[in-house]
């Protein structure tokens, strides 16, 4: 497995074809990473000014809730494909994400998602 993993902070989570996803700090950047069943990196993402604090999959995305480095209460979300392009952000100033969850519907945890 290559260690790309971020040291601090990290999230995971486990897909149905076993591929794994992870997000947490590198540095003061956010980092995003999917992984193969057999622990290959399969693409990495790193953004500076977001930290990553979870994370999610389904079968057709990795999504990622990150928090500001500058101002806690501001957050983002994110999804990528399989690939790890984005596919789309939210970005706003009252997002303060904790915890990400999918099931029928998004639910953020210690924060709101419109």
């Amino acid at each position: 497995m290559s260690n790309s993993l971020p040291a601090a902070g990290s999230a995971i989570a486990v897909s149905y074809d076993l591929s794994v996803a992870a997000t947490g700090v590198k540095g003061d950047a956010l980092w995003v990473g999917r992984f193969s069943k057999d622990g290959d990196e399969l693409w990495s993402y790193t953004e500076l000014g977001y930290l990553g604090v979870s994370v999610v999959i389904d079968s057709y995305a990795t999504y990622v809730a990150a928090m500001s480095n500058d101002d806690a209460s501001a957050g983002r979300v994110m999804a990528f494909d399989r690939d790890g392009q984005v596919l789309w952000t939210l970005d706003d100033a009252e997002l303060s994400p904790r915890a990400l969850a999918r099931a029928g519907g998004w639910r953020l945890c210690g924060g709101s998602c419109r």
